[in-house]
């Protein structure tokens, strides 16, 4: 059984993949995995996340080569999906694919518990899920406040050259 999903989902699963295609920096930042996307965003993440670990940045000749000529089309497609690449947005959207994660996650184990197919101790177990993403964005002048009246290690990622 295909499992359907909805039209807001897809789109801020695409919404994040077209943003770290024009943003390579964001993916050391990403608060999610890629199994907490439906499939094909799931394929297109892994895939994006393997090629920055290789090359250090997104190539797109390497995802192209690992997808089906009907994906790859997709994929293209998806590509086409940002209409900007503001971190801001970018966070609230990772957010919401976090969200529809967790509760497809409780929704199907509500449904095993329902069924039979485990225990009320089972059910709790499974649903130990992750504590929310917080992605804190550090604008300008928190970043200079912090740096003259604090002592603080600071890791930024995604700006080399700091």
């Amino acid at each position: 059984m295909a499992m359907q999903v909805n039209r807001e989902a897809s789109f801020n699963q695409a919404w994040i993949i077209s943003t770290i295609f024009l943003r390579n920096a964001y993916i050391p930042k990403l608060s999610i995995k890629p199994e907490m996307m439906d499939y094909p965003y799931s394929k297109y993440l892994q895939l994006c996340i393997k090629s920055y670990e290789q090359k250090q940045y997104l190539d797109l000749d390497y995802v192209l080569q690992n997808l089906n000529p009907q994906e790859s089309s997709d994929f293209l497609g998806v590509l086409q999906a940002c209409p900007n690449d503001a971190y801001p947005a970018f966070v609230h959207y990772e957010k919401s694919v976090y969200e529809s994660y967790i509760k497809r996650t409780i929704d199907k184990e509500c449904e095993r518990w329902k069924n039979g197919e485990i225990s009320l101790d089972e059910f709790r177990k499974e649903l130990d899920l992750p504590a929310a993403y917080d992605t804190d964005v550090l604008n300008f002048d928190d970043l200079k406040n912090t740096l003259t009246t604090e002592q603080r290690a600071l890791k930024l990622v995604g700006y080399p050259n700091i």
